[in-house]
């Protein structure tokens, strides 16, 4: 039987992990953008994808309760349910993050940003250290957990010792509220076995620098 995640990092995770699953991006992002799409126009619609990428994304999407079929002026669609819809503010909190910090480069397209900044969200390391109270302060981290997130950019540390987030690391808070609260309202969706592995602390990517920032580091 699968049990539901017990606290709010484990929903986040969940949900980070759920969302960034291939092409979920790409599909949700379509129907919240234009609206339903037609059963007959799909390959239209997605033609940056091949048949089978567009069927078995659209079927998992259902089966995850993101999609459903419905009607549009008496034609069958593909529609978001209330949960998908509830994915348009997510989306946009994490390419605006991402947009303003180069993330993962300088140059990138809506998909890429949005899944990246999912994949970021999964790390409890990371999610710890946005949690703390304080509005720049991070908690304690091992080492290993502290020296990945430094030199992602997330972290730097202060004179007296103690960690502290860069301007990146405190403004990821906002997605990661976006995310907190869409993961709330639809916990009964991540109803599965939570990843209670380590975060992958030796491939978190960091924002891209612009030359001035290279400067001032």
């Amino acid at each position: 039987m699968s049990k539901r995640p017990s606290s709010t990092t484990d929903l986040v995770v969940a949900a980070a992990e759920l969302l960034g699953r291939q092409w979920t991006t790409r599909l949700t992002a379509e129907l919240t953008d234009h609206g339903p799409v037609p059963i007959g126009l799909v390959a239209g619609t997605f033609s940056d994808l091949t048949h089978d990428q567009f069927s078995y994304g659209l079927r998992a999407l259902r089966d995850r309760g993101l999609v459903a079929y419905g009607k549009d002026s008496g034609r069958d669609c593909y529609v978001l349910t209330d949960a998908g819809e509830g994915l348009g503010d997510v989306h946009d909190a994490l390419s605006r993050w991402a947009r303003k910090h180069h993330f993962p480069a300088e140059e990138g397209d809506f998909v890429t940003r949005v899944e990246a900044g999912l994949r970021l969200l999964r790390d409890r390391d990371l999610l710890t250290v946005l949690d703390t109270a304080g509005p720049d302060r991070a908690s304690e981290l091992d080492p290993e957990a502290e020296r990945s997130l430094t030199d992602a950019g997330f972290m730097y540390v202060l004179r007296d010792g103690e960690p502290a987030l860069t301007s990146a690391g405190q403004d990821l808070r906002g997605p990661l509220t976006a995310l907190a609260s869409w993961a709330r309202a639809h916990a009964s969706l991540l109803q599965r076995r939570t990843d209670t592995r380590p975060g992958l602390r030796a491939t978190i990517p960091g924002p891209a620098r612009t030359p001035a920032a290279r400067r001032s580091a």
